[in-house]
């Protein structure tokens, strides 16, 4: 089950956009109409920690 390019990207772009909002003192974002928060910014994380862990298994061969 790993994350399409699509679903990577956007998690990408969730993290970024979060984090910068976090570093001007706040604690959620709008990102193309969508409001960001907590829940979402850390299922991103973990999507991308996903996909990161799935390719490294693949470049160890497992």
């Amino acid at each position: 089950m790993t994350p399409g390019v699509d679903d990577l990207r956007r998690a990408r772009d969730i993290v970024s956009a979060f984090e910068a909002a976090r570093e001007r003192g706040g604690g959620r974002v709008e990102l193309d109409g969508a409001l960001v928060e907590v829940p979402t910014y850390s299922n991103a994380k973990r999507l991308i920690a996903r996909a990161e862990a799935l390719q490294n298994c693949e470049r160890r061969g497992g």
